[in-house]
């Protein structure tokens, strides 16, 4: 059996136990996984100031990249707790007033109809509570993996971005008997391209928090940091994430400033979310992962229903680890050339690749 073939198996082989582990111990692998991503984050200004040179800066700067992100994640829970003791009971007397003013409209002579619009609104207390008793003991039932989690996630990350730059120098004791060229190769440009998708997530997510905050000051709504920081995070999830900020920006709007304020949030919300993800997004990112946008839909929705909403959050880096396998073991070095060399002889149009576009134009 050749180094190549040995190499595959083992690349592939590490592939398979991920999946087998998200299932059997899901907490751990859930958690070092994002200690990868959040490692990555720490690690990306260090790659772009080229530092590399200098120890005591390299160092400067992770402790500050740790110190902003650990940070966000803190404040998040300080504002999450009274922002929801607070926002119940106004959620309760909105909801008491709607009802109320929709069976007010209906009048007493569609008897029915009028009926159960009270019973809603004299039940709704009722209805808001068993809500939060059920959050509240999913919440309590979670807690212990949760906060395992996390502790995980903080000394996994940190030890991970003092380590990523020294991995090459283990990798012929995690993978024996292989052509350690050629992996070298598939892991240095895997780390690049990771890199540059996690940093231009980061550039992303900023603009899209930066804007929800700001509208949502526009708005009125006194907790436009929080959101703000929400819709920071969120957007690492793909498609997801958007909804989870605009839930909370729709209820508080409404709450704050009635119908008017709840369209004013959904056409903020929709242009912003639109023009971040078709002006903004593809600039930052089109440069740094040639991946196309369908690949990247299918990839979320399958990783999505396989592995639930940390799959949508997997989706693209695993696409990457497939595609530059692909590329680096399974397509041939002159592959390429001799099938365009084919279509030459045929007179067959060739298609331009997006990044080779990009090459080509004057800008």
């Amino acid at each position: 059996m050749g180094k190549i073939t040995v190499t595959k198996l083992w690349l592939l082989l590490y592939f398979f136990l991920f999946f087998i582990f998200m299932f059997i111990f899901k907490t751990v692998t859930v958690s070092i996984s994002l200690a990868v991503f959040v490692s990555l984050m720490i690690n990306y200004p260090v790659q772009k100031l080229s530092i590399e040179s200098y120890p005591k800066r390299i160092i400067t700067v992770r402790i500050i990249m740790a110190v902003a992100i650990w940070g966000i994640f803190f404040l998040m829970v300080i504002f999450v707790i009274p922002i929801i003791l607070n926002t119940v009971p106004r959620i309760q007397d909105a909801f008491k007033e709607f009802f109320q003013l929709q069976a007010s409209k209906v009048g007493t002579d569609t008897h029915e109809i009028y009926q159960i619009l009270y019973k809603f609104s004299d039940n709704i207390d009722e209805f808001t509570m068993d809500i939060v008793k059920t959050i509240t003991s999913y919440i309590s039932s979670n807690i212990f993996n949760w906060a395992t989690g996390a502790v995980i996630v903080i000394i996994a990350a940190s030890f991970f971005a003092q380590i990523m730059d020294k991995f090459k120098y283990f990798l012929w004791m995690l993978f024996p008997g292989c052509d350690h060229e050629k992996l070298y190769r598939y892991f240095r440009d895997l780390h690049i391209e990771m890199q540059e998708y996690v940093g231009g997530q980061v550039i992303v997510s900023l603009i899209m928090g930066s804007l929800f905050g700001v509208a949502c000051f526009f708005l009125g709504i006194k907790e436009f940091v929080f959101l703000g920081l929400l819709g920071f995070i969120t957007n690492f999830i793909p498609y997801i994430g958007l909804v989870i900020t605009a839930i909370p920006i729709f209820i508080l709007s409404y709450l704050n400033n009635g119908l008017p304020g709840f369209w004013w949030s959904v056409a903020l919300v929709i242009a912003i979310s639109q023009g971040v993800s078709w002006i903004v997004s593809p600039r930052i990112l089109s440069k740094r992962v040639n991946i196309n946008w369908f690949v990247i839909l299918i990839s979320i929705l399958a990783f999505g229903e396989l592995l639930g909403i940390f799959g949508t959050l997997l989706a693209v880096p695993i696409v990457l680890v497939i595609k530059n396998f692909w590329k680096e073991f399974m397509l041939k070095v002159d592959e390429k050339k001799r099938f365009h060399d084919f279509l030459d002889k045929k007179n067959e149009p060739k298609i331009k690749s997006h990044l080779e576009k990009q090459k080509d134009s004057p800008t």
